[in-house]
């Protein structure tokens, strides 16, 4: 399973205190950024650091800055992530014309905050200032005396609601001199430099992601097939429900199926998921493992609806899941504790305790030829069998639908 980094700085407020964190892209365990494709970059830090890693384990619970390109910032990619819990930072070289501005007084509205990196002033950015709520300065690139005319400049026009940021500050003097300027934050390798956090990141199914991209920009998009194409593979099931049962929803309620993933988030939210995942370049996840998972989940879901009963399916979920620790390459364990589900779900992955272990377990029996198991309520053998064999079908259909294509 692939390895994955991001680069983490500290930012520090006038007592030395953490009161945020930038994400930083990262190709390997140095600590450089060796960036080539600025939206790549920038998606992958989304994805690794929000969807993979979590924004509680990387960041706590203080603010994270990402740098976007222009590209994320007027098509409303960055939509995925939680307003709350981030601000957006917008690169020093990005054109600042009409599109722009209107692409961030959008975020503003949204409620986003805002930062403008590596701040150096021009005309051309007031139409910016009013929407902005951090100044990033790079203590390198401008004279001091230079600075505190910015400071000036900027005090004098926009008064204490913009927050003025400092980075790239390197010795104890330099500190000292920008404290006494009035900026608010810090940054820089004085305080504290980068470090890196690492994880391993599931691979997705490209085929996959571009089927749903395509699906997603159908004039009428049908929440059924969007519901088809990700449930039929297996890793983009689990991030899914990772993503949205993560904390930066605070959902009251665990959401343990795909389609009732699609309907809460909504279309332009999975469609800018979609599209992180495209940006990164994942890659391609095939063979018998995939097709037994879809085997299991349908058969569940299968044996639930004839039972008539409730969630049938969360008994799908339960299916598809259970292979996750082969396909991860992760103890079972290890990935509930990343994708938590509740405990009648925990129990029948880890147990195949309670009616969807029961389905479960009888699923397996037919893989294994375990007769013994092979039961469910009271269901007749011949019953059983014939939903093991439409689940086979379907699964097939599915894996030549998802690989066999031109």
């Amino acid at each position: 399973m692939p390895e994955f980094f991001v680069g983490r700085q500290p930012i520090f407020d006038r007592n030395r205190k953490i009161q945020a964190y930038e994400l930083l892209f990262r190709g390997d365990r140095e600590n450089r950024a060796d960036i080539v494709d600025g939206d790549r970059a920038t998606s992958q830090v989304i994805l690794d650091g929000v969807i993979e890693l979590g924004l509680d384990r990387l960041v706590g619970d203080k603010p994270a800055f990402i740098n976007l390109t222009r590209g994320f910032i007027t098509e409303a990619i960055p939509l995925t992530l939680p307003r709350d819990r981030v601000v957006l930072e917008i690169l020093e070289d990005i054109e600042v014309d009409d599109e722009l501005v209107e692409a961030v007084r959008h975020f503003a509205t949204l409620g986003y905050r805002l930062a403008l990196d590596d701040f150096v002033y021009q005309e051309t950015k007031e139409p910016l200032l009013g929407l902005i709520d951090f100044i990033k300065v790079d203590v390198r690139l401008q004279s001091m005396p230079e600075i505190r005319e910015l400071v000036g400049h900027l005090r004098a026009c926009h008064g204490n609601r913009l927050h003025l940021l400092a980075e790239k500050v390197e010795t104890e003097a330099e500190f000292e001199q920008l404290l006494g300027l009035g900026f608010d934050y810090f940054q820089g390798y004085f305080l504290s430099r980068p470090n890196i956090v690492s994880g391993r990141r599931p691979p997705a199914n490209q085929l996959s992601v571009l089927e749903l991209m395509r699906r997603l920009g159908e004039a009428n998009v049908d929440v059924h097939r969007i519901e088809e194409v990700i449930s039929r593979d297996v890793n983009l099931s689990y991030r899914l429900l990772r993503y949205i049962n993560s904390a930066a929803y605070a959902l009251d309620r665990r959401v343990e199926s795909v389609q009732r993933a699609i309907v809460y988030l909504g279309f332009n939210m999975i469609r800018n998921w979609v599209t992180v995942m495209a940006l990164s370049g994942m890659g391609d996840e095939q063979g018998e493992q995939v097709v037994t998972s879809l085997v299991r989940a349908r058969m569940c879901q299968g044996l639930a609806e004839q039972a008539g009963l409730a969630e049938p399916d969360s008994y799908f979920t339960v299916g598809l899941f259970s292979n996750l620790d082969r396909l991860l390459q992760m103890p079972m364990p290890e990935i509930l504790e990343q994708l938590p589900m509740s405990e009648e779900i925990n129990r029948a992955l880890l147990e195949s305790e309670g009616l969807r272990g029961e389905a479960l377990a009888c699923a397996i029996s037919f893989e294994t030829g375990t007769r013994a198991a092979r039961r469910f309520m009271d269901m007749d053998n011949l019953t059983l069998s014939q939903h093991y064999l439409d689940a086979v079908v379907w699964a097939n259909d599915q894996r030549k639908a998802l690989f066999d294509k031109a």
